[in-house]
């Protein structure tokens, strides 16, 4: 059974997941206003409804920086809890956070194809697609894109795969994720001499 001390600190954190989940919601949000909003000034006559849906919408930038500063919040905790136990491994903290994205990852990188071929095949949208996805080329749809977007190379080597832009943003989290490790370990055991 858990002693009081663990469960008044997993409520604490509670608060900080629900705020990492309203903030992962309106990046979504913000990112699908691409295909499904038009550009705020070709929109007269905006109601009280609609301004509000722009205004969540325009926060996407912002959060952003709150998903990313409280999951490097919970990443450094992670890592730090490990560490003090003397259970630290890097294999398994590898193995542990590429399985965690790629869960998210890879069915979003299949869900981008399908729709986007569905897209393509009934709607004829291909010029919304390319008139709003500036990052789109040629090489968007091959298989090497496809590969390195799920190992998290986009950004890198390779442009994000079709017009998921927001891929980039899990490139660039598995990148921190395999930088933290290597920051916060020698900070930890580091002796200050005074």
């Amino acid at each position: 059974m858990e002693n009081n001390k663990t469960i008044m600190e997993k409520k604490k954190f509670v608060s900080l997941d629900l705020l990492r989940a309203i903030s992962a919601l309106i990046v979504a949000f913000g990112h699908s206003r691409f295909i499904m909003l038009l550009p705020s000034s070709e929109v007269a006559n905006m109601g009280y409804l609609n301004k509000f849906i722009y205004f969540i919408a325009g926060f996407g930038p912002q959060a952003v920086i709150v998903f990313f500063v409280l999951s490097g919040f919970f990443i450094t905790r992670s890592i730090d809890n490990s560490l003090k136990k003397d259970s630290f491994s890097l294999k398994n903290y590898f193995t542990d956070r590429y399985f965690r994205l790629s869960i998210v990852a890879i069915p979003a990188v299949i869900l981008t194809l399908l729709l986007d071929r569905l897209s393509f095949e009934f709607f004829e949208s291909q010029t919304l697609y390319f008139e709003r996805f500036d990052w789109m080329d040629n090489t968007s749809y091959r298989i090497e894109t496809f590969l390195g977007n799920i190992f998290y190379l986009q950004t890198l080597f390779f442009t994000s795969f079709g017009s998921n832009g927001p891929l980039w943003s899990l490139a660039y989290e598995w990148w921190f994720y395999v930088l933290a490790p290597f920051l916060l370990i020698p900070v930890k055991f580091h002796k200050v001499v005074v």
